[in-house]
């Protein structure tokens, strides 16, 4: 009984979605640590160096409704497979990237390649969720995404230290690939098995996003925190790196992030269907990231940063 409850809750397409996300994840993960430092290398600094990191996230932002609305006519598959390509072709495309307005463009296909796979892979798992076990499930699937963040700059780092930038690159083209072949292979098309997809246009289903306060609530909350997470992931490096850290240090200090956030997904998401609490747990995790946040510029060493 416990089995077949199992196997509901998870089915078969769940873990191949999971293991795609991953190796996807993992390969984006492995070029954190080095991203900002290569941008410098360039010649990247301020503004520049921000618009590198929020190129990506702009594009990203315009792009997901867009595909977000044809994946819901038309299915999910085909754009998560075909942004996958696009990692692994873009990939490429930074080894050969010798000027920052180069760089700069690439980032920007990079966001809008993203916008085809996170987003549409959390709304396929969303679908095979089973009723009142959607936190559980969505924490579970979210650890495919943070493990392989988590555990890419830990890669990245040491194959950056020990290979060179190339390395890093190649690794990302690779695992993504194997990401599009995984989806392409193995994953079936998804038809909307939850809802019966939204007939009207773009325009009207738009509409309807904007005056709902629970979603643009959710939606500034996701704003707030990814911009703190930018910050992070944009400046983080470049301290660390002036502080004396290695490149292989600064993916150790990446990777504990990430799988801390990793480790507690599938309990707080267990937690939060059980008790109804999700506001006090969003609450506490704002307040804990902006003084963690408020504390790392006094941070010198590996230890303080950690």
């Amino acid at each position: 009984m416990k089995s077949t409850d199992a196997q509901s809750t998870y089915p078969t397409e769940f873990w191949i979605l999971f293991l795609t996300v991953f190796a996807a994840m993992l390969g984006l993960g492995i070029i954190g640590p080095l991203m900002p430092i290569f941008a410098s290398r360039l010649g990247a600094a301020g503004i520049a160096l921000g618009l590198v990191f929020s190129g990506f996230s702009l594009s990203r932002t315009i792009t997901m409704p867009i595909v977000g609305y044809h994946s819901d006519k038309h299915g999910r598959k085909q754009f998560l497979v075909m942004g996958l390509i696009l990692y692994s072709l873009i990939s490429i495309g930074y080894l050969f990237t010798h000027h920052i307005i180069e760089l700069i463009w690439l980032r920007l296909l990079h966001g809008m390649a993203s916008a085809m796979v996170i987003p549409i892979a959390m709304a396929y798992a969303g679908e095979l969720a089973r009723r009142g076990k959607e936190g559980e499930m969505m924490g579970t699937f979210s650890i495919a995404t943070m493990t392989g963040l988590g555990v890419g700059p830990l890669l990245g780092g040491v194959l950056t230290d020990w290979f060179g930038e190339s390395a890093a690159f190649l690794a990302l083209t690779v695992l993504s690939g194997f990401a599009a072949f995984l989806a392409f292979r193995f994953l079936p098309e998804q038809h909307g098995t939850r809802k019966k997809r939204s007939s009207g246009s773009f325009r009207e289903n738009l509409k309807q996003v904007i005056q709902s306060r629970k979603i643009m609530g959710v939606l500034w909350f996701r704003f707030v925190m990814t911009l703190a997470r930018g910050t992070i992931i944009s400046f983080f490096p470049l301290y660390a790196a002036a502080v004396g850290q290695s490149l292989s240090n600064i993916g150790i200090l990446l990777s504990i992030n990430m799988l801390l956030m990793s480790l507690f997904q599938k309990p707080f998401g267990r937690l939060s269907d059980k008790t109804g609490w999700r506001l006090p747990f969003i609450l506490a995790g704002m307040v804990l990231a902006a003084i963690s946040l408020f504390l790392i510029p006094y941070a010198h060493s590996f230890v303080q940063l950690l």
